[in-house]
């Protein structure tokens, strides 16, 4: 199972997000047009966070 998270404002989910869970992936831009970043959750599972490189 796949789970992408997509958020209005990026930054705000990686300050609220990122001080309460395993860090994975720091904010970035990627190849397919989004940027994003990644926690892993309770379960072990990675759990991206992204919005379109062009919102915002």
């Amino acid at each position: 199972m796949d789970l992408y998270v997509y958020v209005e404002d990026l930054e705000a989910a990686y300050a609220r997000v990122a001080a309460v869970a395993e860090l994975i992936e720091s904010v970035h831009d990627t190849e397919y047009g989004m940027r994003e970043f990644i926690v892993r959750d309770l379960n072990r599972f990675w759990l991206p966070f992204g919005q379109p490189r062009h919102s915002g």
